[in-house]
């Protein structure tokens, strides 16, 4: 399982109100995915993108499972391998089960999803790129990012300044357990909620000597995820709260995460809307839709929309056949 996945696992098991049910509905739905040859092909195709299968996972669970399995379902969606999503949600019910005293009465495959040890820097920024999406799921883009983002600069700046804590957090004197209890003592009532549990979990999930460059590199992340998050949407007309809302769903499916929708009207488009995410645009304008259709007029005799057009027996009709 790949570390980003586990780590957004983590956070998720560690916030969620009742993990015997999450254990439940993930089992449930790796239940659904076994009874089905054919729906396990599709979930396991290389050849079908992360986002379509999220598509179908959110599809099949719908408002059926609670909200933090529904996240997590489409978290591993998007980030599992193809070839190790159905394995990987079996293993995640497992994992939930175990942490929640459930008897797993299954594969065990759960086994080696304990606390995580001591990972390399490459994996430790991995496991905790999946822990911030997940702890940072709920705080709006804002203040409080910004917040969180020079509380986290600030304490990886104190570690480096104060030899006593340096030498407790970064030198390898304390095992990673013990690191974590004594980040948390200092932080807690005294740097936001999501500080407190990013610090804390970097610094039993990381080396020691990587910790002060893990804590950096998430105050990095942080600083990132208001771009992020914030989906610019040019619309031919202002969107309604209800149309915000379905184009918000709409996105995040797409990206794999929630993001927050600000639209400038824009006439010229003359109907749909253009989205920006990050690096990821979505235009679904009429004005594209007419440019497309132009461009398509004209193309070349003979191809059009995929399709190649044969001359037909005879020399004076022609055939269209698909080249797919």
């Amino acid at each position: 399982m790949r570390e980003r996945v586990w780590g957004y696992a983590q956070a998720t098991f560690e916030s969620a109100p009742d993990l015997g049910g999450l254990a439940g509905e993930l089992k449930a739905f790796s239940a659904l995915v076994a009874s089905s040859a054919d729906l396990r092909a599709v979930l396991s195709a290389v050849t079908v993108p992360a986002p379509v299968r999220a598509a179908i996972v959110g599809d099949l669970v719908g408002s059926r499972v609670s909200a933090p399995s529904g996240r997590l379902l489409g978290f591993v969606a998007h980030n599992s391998p193809a070839e190790d999503f159905v394995a990987d949600v079996e293993a995640l019910a497992a994992a939930a089960g175990a942490r929640a005293g459930v008897p797993a009465g299954g594969t065990g495959q759960a086994a080696g999803l304990g606390l995580p040890g001591p990972l390399g820097r490459l994996g430790a920024l991995d496991h905790m790129d999946g822990y911030a999406t997940a702890v940072l799921s709920g705080l709006a883009v804002g203040p409080a990012m910004d917040e969180v983002e020079g509380q986290l600069l600030g304490f990886a700046r104190a570690v480096q300044g104060n030899e006593q804590l340096a030498a407790a957090l970064a030198s390898g004197q304390l095992p990673g357990e013990l690191r974590s209890a004594v980040v948390s003592e200092l932080l807690s009532g005294r740097a936001r909620p999501e500080v407190v549990r990013l610090a804390t979990h970097a610094a039993l999930v990381s080396r020691s000597r990587d910790y002060v460059s893990v804590l950096e590199a998430l105050a990095e992340r942080v600083a990132a995820e208001s771009h992020r998050r914030l989906a610019e949407v040019t619309a031919a007309v202002d969107l309604g709260p209800s149309q915000r809302s379905r184009l918000a769903g709409a996105l995040a499916r797409l990206v794999g995460y929630d993001v927050e929708v600000r639209v400038t009207p824009n006439p010229q488009l003359l109907g749909g809307f253009v989205a920006t995410v990050g690096s990821t645009v979505v235009d679904g304008s009429l004005r594209r839709r007419l440019e497309r259709a132009r461009e398509l007029l004209v193309m070349p005799a003979g191809v059009l929309l995929g399709r190649r057009v044969l001359p037909g027996h005879g020399g004076g009709t022609t055939t269209e056949r698909t080249l797919d």
